[in-house]
């Protein structure tokens, strides 16, 4: 059994938008620029320290131009009790 945790769906979301930002050729302090928010703000945001609201994913699913399920992961399986 590892003794890793597992990566957070606030820290998968945070990834994801830092994929999505940096495949587009966008620098961090460009996307906060765009978001209205500080560059250090964004970076708690892509390091998985700030979660967001629904209104947030939507802005960022915008400036992104992708779909906001985009930038969710996958949905984790859950065992059932027996």
């Amino acid at each position: 059994m590892s003794d890793e945790m597992p990566e957070t769906v606030t820290a998968q979301i945070g990834r994801i938008i830092m994929l999505r930002r940096t495949a587009m050729g966008m620098l961090q302090g460009e996307l906060a620029k765009e978001m209205g928010m500080s560059q250090a703000h964004l970076s708690n945001i892509e390091k998985g320290k700030r979660s967001l609201t629904v209104e947030v994913m939507a802005a960022f699913a915008g400036v992104l131009r992708c779909e906001m399920a985009e930038l969710l992961p996958p949905a984790r399986s859950r065992k059932r009790p027996a």
